[in-house]
């Protein structure tokens, strides 16, 4: 009904759920036409700018709404959606018993025309009962595990407003015509939607603990009785579904199995041994091999309760079954079974077997090296053995293999420890020596070695497919390393600058427990030979590291090396080896370092402006463990200096120097420079150590502007 007040007169047209007064540009309506069920709300919008009547706050007005079976209505207050929006909305719901305005609520049966009212605006709907429904989410299940869920829609049947309401439904089945009263819990407050599951059991049914006793083929039925409903009151609301046992099913986590550590999953699903529920229940399986026909029984879990999936794992050995560890004895070549007894299948069979086949082979293990086969071996060697049938625990197991060389009558035996629990993996470290080592610990695993010795690496399998054991070996020749000495540069420039030294000689690692040092000889153009100790990078590492640094004076405490430009230095080491190939060594140039000045821009603007300073110049990094100072001369470009300024290096030895100045500043912090509008700020710094060998004027100049 929409109604128009027209120079005084009302004139009606129909419309279903808006009623507009066009004089005073008021709009009432619905957010919907039709209404199903008690769970429904009814909101109502006015649209009335004349009726916001204080500007400040939300105004307020009340409308009235009737059902045609109930007379009386209640009177909803509309409030306004915010200060000044002329925009009022409210709501009512509906109730089969109760027409309370305080609970915005009004009484409705079967179909009722609805009206809402507000000075000569009038807007209509109608509300109908919710024809209820209600279902299985599936019509057949199989085993007593399978929990039918029963889902009951009826609006009509939320009553409390954000209370979560339950019903009661009837569940029989063909062998109990009686059946139970099962609850069903609304999953959301308003929702409507009711659900709940019933657990299925071969004995008597219990409505306490929601379970109802089936058979073989029974049907499944549920009930409930819609008493509000639009066609008929009291209309039964039915399902059905019909449940079987399940036909077990056997799997193997695979058709073959390889080595030792090897592990076979066993899955059984089979939902009618879902005997408790809520429960973790068991099924035994019996596994046997063509070696062990008697075999053992192996009790499965269920993944989760009233999952009627279970497993475990089996593992296999050479020697003997074990059912306390889920062992089976197997032969280097075996098939072997899983038997599990089904005790009601689908086809209402019972005590049916069922059975799953897969092969086992033992595995020859493999020899691999950190070296290439008959290549020449020094320092150390890192051998591995990639053997599953070396694993025989859940943990980390260790294997033994034999090494010899033309200079050890004996040889010895290294055993190699699994990388990690189960992996099959083993690796361990070979050390070669050309005299016996005095560390106990590493004389276990080193070998005594000759130049040119043919090393032979020797696993014994015993257990490869073949069923026989089985030697692999594998070949090298040993000859003795010749020292490496490295330099981290061609060549250096600055005094107290670095040189950083390295030398690579695995036969000076002499204790793999401790770190071991070795002696250098420096000596250059400028000053005679002395010897620097240098240390290795970690214990076992046969690399070692340390540096020499260049100053104006000798210091051999603090390893320096006098230099002067142009001059050539060395590092000579004499290689520890008994078959020494001689010393080793290497040589750099060094030269001083030009200077670098430079300032942070190319102009400054206004009073107080900062002016960054940065000297580059390892020459005058005098103190290796202290800042150093530096000065540089600060004026007018084309003028004398005004002013000297002290630049301190960034850190100890960095050789980097820098400093602050302002122009035209207030502040006592900075050193200050007078400048006018458009005057070259200059900076000089005197260079005395360069590759040109005289003092050298370095210059940086920037201009300065009282604006930009």
């Amino acid at each position: 009904m929409v109604g128009k007040y027209v120079a005084g007169c009302f004139f009606v047209v129909i419309m279903l759920f808006a009623s507009v007064c066009a004089e005073d540009n008021m709009e009432l309506k619905l957010d919907k036409e039709v209404y199903k069920g008690l769970s429904e709300q009814m909101k109502i919008t006015l649209t009335a700018p004349s009726l916001n009547k204080d500007i400040r706050t939300a105004d307020m007005v009340v409308a009235k709404v009737t059902a045609e079976n109930y007379s009386f209505g209640v009177n909803v207050f509309l409030i306004e959606t915010g200060k000044n929006t002329g925009i009022f909305t409210g709501s009512v719901r509906f109730s089969s018993n109760t027409g309370n305005a305080a609970e915005k609520a009004i009484i409705v049966k079967d179909v009722a025309k609805l009206h809402v009212r507000y000075e000569g605006l009038t807007a209509e709907a109608l509300w109908m009962p919710y024809n209820a429904t209600i279902k299985f989410n599936a019509d057949k299940y199989r085993g007593l595990g399978d929990s039918p869920k029963i889902t009951l829609i009826d609006h009509d049947l939320n009553v409390q407003r954000n209370v979560v309401e339950e019903v009661q439904v009837l569940v029989k089945s063909t062998s109990d015509s009686k059946g139970i009263a099962l609850k069903l819990v609304e999953s959301a407050a308003n929702s409507g939607e009711f659900t709940g599951y019933i657990k299925l059991t071969t004995g008597p049914s219990d409505s306490v603990k929601g379970s109802l006793r089936i058979k073989y083929d029974d049907e499944i039925t549920v009930m409930y009785r819609d008493n509000i409903n639009l066609n008929s009151s009291g209309k039964l609301c039915t399902a059905v579904a019909v449940w079987k046992p399940q036909t077990a099913v056997l799997k193997l986590s695979k058709d073959s199995f390889s080595g030792l550590n090897s592990k076979c999953k066993i899955t059984v699903t089979d939902k009618d041994m879902n005997k408790r529920t809520d429960s973790i229940d068991t099924v035994d399986v019996k596994v046997t091999s063509d070696i062990d026909p008697g075999g053992v029984y192996v009790k499965l879990y269920e993944t989760k309760a009233d999952s009627g999936i279970f497993s475990a794992d089996i593992s296999f050995s050479t020697y003997s079954s074990n059912a306390a560890r889920n062992t089976l004895k197997i032969a280097p070549k075996s098939d072997f079974k899983v038997l599990y007894n089904d005790e009601w299948n689908e086809m209402n069979k019972k005590n049916v077997p069922v059975e799953a086949t897969a092969k086992f082979q033992l595995v020859e293990g493999v020899i691999s090296t950190s070296a290439e086969e008959g290549s020449d071996l020094n320092g150390s060697i890192t051998i591995t053995v990639k053997d599953p049938d070396g694993d025989i625990s859940n943990q980390k197991n260790t294997l033994p293999v034999n090494i010899t060389s033309g200079s050890s009558s004996k040889g010895l035996t290294l055993w190699l420890v699994e990388t990690g629990a189960s992996s099959g993996s083993f690796r361990g470290t070979l050390y070669f020596s050309t005299r016996q080592v005095e560390d106990k610990d590493k004389r276990d695993v080193t070998l005594i070695v000759s130049q040119g010795d043919e090393i032979k690496i020797t696993y014994n399998d015993t257990t490869v497919p073949e069923g026989k054991s089985l030697k692999i070996s594998r070949t090298y020749t040993w000859s003795h390393q010749k020292a490496e000495i490295k330099l981290d540069k061609d060549s250096y420039s600055g005094y107290n600058s670095c040189a950083n030294i390295t030398i690579i000689d695995a036969e000076a690692n002499r204790n793999p427990k401790s770190i071991d040092s070795v002696k250098v000889k420096i000596s250059g153009d400028s000053m005679p030979e002395f010897t620097v100790t240098i240390n290795e990078t970690k214990a076992d590492s046969g690399q070692f590291k340390g540096q020499v640094y260049f100053g104006r004076q000798e210091s051999r405490t603090t390893n320096k090396l006098k230099v002067a430009a142009g001059d050539t230095f060395y590092v000579v080491y004499e290689d520890q080896g008994d078959y020494s190939f001689g010393a080793v060594e290497t040589a750099a140039e060094w030269y001083p370092q030009n200077a670098e000045l430079k300032l942070d821009r190319d102009s400054y603007y206004g009073n107080d402006a900062k002016v960054g300073i940065t000297v580059k110049d390892w020459d005058m990094a005098a103190n290796i463990n202290e800042k150093d100072n530096i000065t540089v001369f600060v004026g007018i470009a084309g003028n004398p200096p005004m002013l000297k300024l002290s630049l301190t290096e960034t850190g100890k030895n960095t050789g980097i120097f820098t400093g602050t100045l302002a122009v035209n500043g207030t502040s006592s912090r900075y050193s200050n420079l007078r400048l006018k509008d458009g005057e070259v700020l200059e900076v000089k710094y005197t260079d005395e150590d360069n590759t040109e060998g005289i003092s050298v004027e370095r210059k940086a100049s920037a201009v300065w502007r009282l604006k930009k």
